[in-house]
């Protein structure tokens, strides 16, 4: 599944003043706010870009209709739902944390030689030895620093498209 859709669309009305627009194509690329809250992977921004070349090389109007949060920077989930978090005052979470860690059986599933996920050092941890996390490695594509080259790539997708050909952005909620 992706966030990012791109479709070719021929306009058809019969009520004035749209069947001005009989015949007439966009390119309308969207994404789903539905799927991982609409962000940006890497895929996402080469089908952005894609359709967003097509529609210079074709001179058709291209339509973004946005309602996303942007680069997509997370944590895998398989690592997600095994840390925990080490509150300075398990009463009170709002006075912070010492640190997160994942257990013993937990950091051994995480750090295979094959394939690490996740690097920590053992500590005592109400009396139960356990690890503090020091690096999340995780092993899903698309949830680092490398989603955040496409922003840069769509933007400058983006500012030719401008020079070239009529564009159109529609945010709807909300468009980072």
């Amino acid at each position: 599944m992706k966030t990012a859709l791109a479709y070719l669309v021929e306009a058809a009305s019969t009520n004035e003043p749209f069947c001005l627009l009989q015949g007439r194509q966009v390119v309308l690329i969207a994404n789903d706010i539905t799927h991982k809250a609409g962000s940006f992977g890497t895929r996402e921004d080469v089908v952005f870009k894609m359709a967003s070349e097509y529609s210079r090389e074709k001179r058709i109007p291209r339509l973004f209709i946005a309602a996303n949060s942007g680069a997509r920077i997370g944590l895998a989930d398989r690592v997600k739902n095994m840390f925990k978090v080490a509150f300075k005052d398990a009463s009170k979470p709002e006075n912070g944390f010492d640190f997160l860690y994942v257990s013993k059986d937990d950091y051994e599933k995480l750090s295979r030689s094959d394939r690490k996920e996740l690097l920590g050092v053992p500590v005592d941890f109400g009396g139960e030895e356990v690890y503090r996390v020091t690096d999340i490695i995780g092993s899903e594509p698309d949830l680092g620093v490398e989603n955040l080259k496409g922003s840069g790539l769509i933007a400058g997708e983006t500012s030719v498209a401008y020079e070239d050909i009529f564009t159109l952005t529609v945010v709807l909620g909300r468009y980072v």
